[in-house]
């Protein structure tokens, strides 16, 4: 059907008929329109937000894990920090250092020495923990003093020492120790920390 205009004989088309089943459904529900979201532009829509939720939750997952970790190693390294420092202090004021043991290469399991007191003191791996007994004859055993924690694993203690004979010809007293541990305060392999420390510690008393 074709409409003219009065003023230009201009010609408009006729506007489309809407349907009466369309008419009466309009009516129904209160005159608005009927348009909306196809079924697919719905599971299109779905999927796009159900991607960028499992993105987003995997990054949280993620930063979570990292600060686990920071933390894990964090704890782990003050462990055993301590137990090194306290070896090394007791180290350098002590005199008479010793290795025992079975050495492989110069490395010993076992560290034996007089410390500032005049104490015969030992260190060892005892336990997967780092030990010390203090007292004369006494080997390392479950009544020896761990200076690190159950939460912390030694799977490796090795003491290297150079210059042990008495007076100046061979040099200062210098031990060089060997430390490797790792966490078990967690249970997630991708959380447990291991830590490696090496270092060398010399005599502050002169060996004459």
């Amino acid at each position: 059907m074709i409409r003219y205009s009065a003023q230009k004989n201009r010609a408009w088309p006729a506007p489309l008929e809407i349907s009466p089943a369309r008419k009466r459904a309009r009516r129904a529900w209160g005159g608005q329109s009927l348009t909306g979201f196809t079924l697919l532009e719905m599971v299109i829509s779905i999927a796009l937000f159900s991607a960028a939720l499992l993105a987003s939750v995997a990054v949280v997952l993620a930063a979570v894990t990292a600060q686990n970790k920071v933390a894990e190693f964090r704890r782990t390294q003050d462990d055993v920090r301590f137990g090194v420092e306290y070896l090394a202090k007791e180290i350098r004021t002590g005199t008479g250092f010793t290795t025992a043991g079975t050495c492989i290469g110069g490395w010993c399991p076992e560290l034996r020495f007089t410390n500032d007191r005049n104490i015969p003191v030992r260190y060892c791996l005892n336990n997967d923990a780092l030990s010390r007994k203090a007292g004369v004859g006494l080997a390392c055993d479950s009544l020896s003093t761990f200076l690190t924690s159950s939460d912390i694993r030694v799977t490796l203690l090795q003491f290297r020492l150079v210059g042990g004979a008495v007076g100046p010809s061979d040099g200062q007293p210098m031990v060089t120790i060997v430390l490797r541990g790792e966490s078990l305060a967690s249970q997630k392999a991708r959380v447990r920390t291991d830590i490696n420390i090496q270092t060398t510690i010399t005599q502050r008393l002169r060996d004459y």
